[in-house]
């Protein structure tokens, strides 16, 4: 025998328990008013809130969609649409959201929806933001994922007497990737 997955009662065959009406157990209970109301949307929106932080952040502790590691921004989903939880709460304390304006944290932190820590600015503003503050760092070097040349390879092209040609050849670089880095238009940050 089976259990019925709403009271645990014997169901028989079905996964629900049969009664009077020979319905589910679940539509008795709905039938009956004895299932707890569904919350409203602003209600789960709400409900998702981490209390207030010393920054004064409040914190996003429900469902999260990740743009890039570690940067994960709150997600909601209403009337089967998702929403991003920063710009719900933008819309919900301040309004609607002016076209083609991003909602941008203050703070620097992805999951907090205070309004107060929010604004709407264009991409530019954002990016902006985001190199006055040193959250952006290029990599440089041997750190950029195209890079085929080590520090000690740089140092060594612009110690060595050879031609463009032969240390091009030697590296698998260009001529003129060669003349650049003696040039120190690439590379500049070595010595």
């Amino acid at each position: 025998m089976n259990s019925c997955e709403w009271c645990g009662e014997e169901s028989g065959a079905r996964r629900y328990c049969s009664n009077k009406c020979n319905c589910a157990h679940w539509y008795w209970k709905k039938q009956n008013g004895l299932l707890e109301p569904q919350k409203t949307p602003e209600e789960r929106f709400f409900s998702y809130i981490f209390p207030v932080t010393e920054s004064g952040c409040w914190l996003w502790v429900g469902p999260v969609c990740s743009h890039k590691p570690g940067r994960e921004y709150g997600v909601i989903k209403m009337n089967g649409e998702s929403f991003l939880a920063h710009r719900l709460s933008y819309e919900i304390h301040k309004g609607k959201i002016p076209d083609g304006l991003s909602v941008c944290h203050k703070c620097d932190v992805p999951n907090c929806i205070n309004p107060d820590h929010l604004y709407a600015g264009t991409h530019k503003q954002n990016m902006d933001d985001m190199y006055r503050k040193g959250r952006y760092t290029r990599p440089k070097g041997s750190k950029h994922h195209k890079s085929k040349l080590t520090r000690d390879d740089v140092l060594a092209i612009r110690a060595s007497n050879k031609t463009e040609k032969e240390l091009a050849a030697h590296y698998d670089i260009s001529n003129t990737h060669v003349g650049r880095i003696r040039r120190r238009e690439f590379w500049g940050h070595i010595a």
